[in-house]
């Protein structure tokens, strides 16, 4: 069991010779002999420009807010413990409570730079860029479970 990685690099080429590098991709391919789904949980979905889409009560404000959010999906037939689990963008990581998402089920987590694990839903201590930012989903041995390397610019009330 584990992660190889391997890189690919695109290179321009022109009459002249070949141009410098534009392209980098990375790929990561888990090796999992276990039998079990190498990746439970997923990002499902993402918003990082809500305006009016999703409203909820945030530290006990009777007030309704519209934070960043994503949502988290189960893909197997089994509840997922994500203690120890951590989530990212490019200017923090979150590391989640005790926390069960059911079988088959979602989880949204505002990302609204609270740093809340005793809320529903659960504040990351980062907000996400509509301007474009990565989204990493870790399991707690450290691998990546799943990620938006690049989460597009994103427009209002639009995930």
């Amino acid at each position: 069991n584990g992660v190889n990685t391997w890189s690919v690099t695109t290179w321009n080429q022109s009459n002249y010779g070949s141009g410098d590098s534009r392209f980098n991709h990375t790929f990561e391919l888990l090796i999992n002999n276990s039998g079990l789904p190498a990746n439970p949980i997923v990002i499902n979905e993402a918003m990082a420009s809500n305006d009016t889409a999703y409203g909820v009560q945030l530290d006990d404000d009777p007030q309704l807010e519209y934070p960043d959010w994503f949502e988290l999906h189960n893909v197997t037939n089994d509840p997922v413990n994500l203690l120890g689990w951590t989530v990212s963008d490019t200017s923090a990581s979150w590391v989640f409570p005790n926390v069960i998402v059911p079988a088959n089920g979602f989880l949204i987590v505002a990302a609204s730079d609270n740093d809340r694990d005793d809320t529903t839903p659960l504040q990351t201590n980062f907000k996400l860029s509509s301007l474009g930012d990565t989204l990493r989903l870790t399991n707690p041995e450290g691998l990546l479970a799943d990620e938006y390397g690049v989460l597009p610019q994103q427009f209002t009330d639009n995930s």
